[in-house]
């Protein structure tokens, strides 16, 4: 099955295990997208930048990763903040926006307006 492009229409952001009692070494956060992304991309014309806005995307989610980690050790856990694990879409609506800002920004993805 791993020859289907809708088997590998995804693109994740992944977070290492941080438990103390549990080291393994080599194990890194990453960023894993599927073939059928790329696909996707080349065959709707996005092949040029389409990329780049998945891998924004997903290292957006890697800063939410953080602030998250930030938000539970803060006297604001629990308070409707990252902490709060029930808000998919607006996890996901955020990871956009980091996108969009770090793409628009002259030191990150330079993109100008029609490109964004």
């Amino acid at each position: 099955g791993g020859g289907n492009p809708l088997l590998t229409m995804n693109a994740i952001a992944t977070r290492a295990a941080r438990r103390r009692d549990l080291p393994i070494d080599g194990l890194r956060d990453s960023i894993v997208v599927g073939d059928g992304v790329l696909r996707f991309l080349e065959d709707t014309g996005l092949a040029s930048s389409g990329p780049e806005f998945v891998h924004a995307h997903e290292f957006g989610h890697h800063l939410q990763f953080e602030m998250d980690a930030a938000m539970r050790s803060s006297r604001y856990a629990g308070t409707g903040g990252y902490a709060d694990d029930g808000d998919a879409r607006r996890k996901e609506m955020m990871a956009d926006a980091i996108a969009a800002y770090f793409l628009a920004h002259d030191r990150g993805g330079n993109m100008g307006e029609e490109e964004i």
